[in-house]
């Protein structure tokens, strides 16, 4: 969803995401966690992946769990706006990627 996934998809794969949450919610939310730690550096702040899965465990701990689809979906959004596809072009991941493969 952070990339190439086709945006009419989003409602789908955050639907999966949701049924996942809902029958296994600590493992989700450290599969989550994993993931986080994946993206590319410089990608996101510590500051807001720490943000993003504290709000998600509050969301498990009180039994919020239809609430982490919206954290999610504004995380991948905000995510994809700064690094993917903001306005000025291709943004900064794939300039990179196209600038170094040239």
């Amino acid at each position: 969803m952070m990339y190439s996934f086709p945006r009419d998809c989003f409602p789908d794969a955050s639907g999966v995401l949701l049924a996942m949450f809902q029958l296994m919610p600590e493992q989700v939310a450290t599969w989550l966690g994993n993931t986080v730690a994946l993206l590319p550096p410089g990608s996101i702040s510590p500051q807001e992946s720490e943000r993003l899965l504290n709000n998600v465990r509050q969301r498990i701990e009180s039994g919020e769990i239809r609430r982490i689809r919206v954290l999610l979906q504004d995380f991948t959004n905000s995510y994809r706006r700064r690094n993917v596809a903001p306005r000025e072009g291709l943004g900064r991941l794939e300039a990179t990627k196209f600038r170094f493969a040239g």
